[in-house]
Parts: structure tokens; sequence; C-alpha cells
């Protein structure tokens, strides 16, 4: 055994069970939700990224104004 999966029960049982699927109108309308959510995933990594981006510069701004102010007033 690899640690995996059920015990006593091997792959020539599990083919011997029927697993219903939904009708195929029912996948496309599944597979179409799960791409919308995909890219709606990539929308907000991409949002991430900005902030983080943003995040930073204003640390830096900050970090330069408190450690030499003079320089900050002179922007």
């Amino acid at each position: 055994f690899t640690g995996t999966g059920i015990k006593h029960f091997t792959g020539r049982a599990l083919s011997s069970f029927a697993f219903p699927l939904p009708p195929l109108a029912e996948q496309h309308r599944i597979v179409a939700k799960v791409e919308q959510m995909f890219e709606l995933c990539d929308q907000l990594d991409q949002q991430i990224q900005s902030v983080q981006i943003d995040s930073g510069l204003l640390l830096k701004r900050a970090l330069h104004a408190s450690l030499l102010p003079d320089s900050v007033e002179a922007q």
C-alpha cells in the first residue's frame, strides 16, 4: 500500500461503480462558471500585486521622509 486511498479498495473494485454525470448542458455551465472564477482569481492576483507595489513605494517614501525630512519639503 502507498498510504493513499482506502485499504483493500482496488482500482478494479472502483471500476465496478457507476458515477452519474450531470447532463452535458449542465457540464458546460459548470465549466463556464469555473472559467469565470479563474478569471476573477487572475484579476484579484493583479490587484494584490499592484497593492503590494504601491505599499512598498509608500513605505519607501515614509522611511525616506522620516530619515531625510528636509528633502521631502523640497519636493
